[in-house]
């Protein structure tokens, strides 16, 4: 697959971004419906502060794109 194919819908999202915190669950829709490449990003108001969870969270989103073999990237 060539570079663009695999960028084509390209979801950018984190912890502040979905109702009740629940990115995982989120994420894991979006992988059903087709997403081709994620992009972690704690930003903004609402986001997680502090660094372990963040961290935890992050790898919980790869291991999940690992899963569904979609490249992630974190921010």
């Amino acid at each position: 697959m060539e570079m663009r194919q695999e960028l084509a819908v390209y979801l950018i999202a984190g912890t502040q971004d979905v109702a009740k915190g629940n990115l995982v669950g989120f994420l894991e829709k979006a992988l059903q419906a087709g997403i081709t490449c994620f992009q972690f990003r704690e930003k903004g108001v609402g986001s997680l502060t502090d660094r372990v969870q963040i961290i935890e969270m992050a790898r919980k989103c790869q291991l999940l794109c690992e899963r569904y073999r979609v490249p992630f990237f974190c921010e």
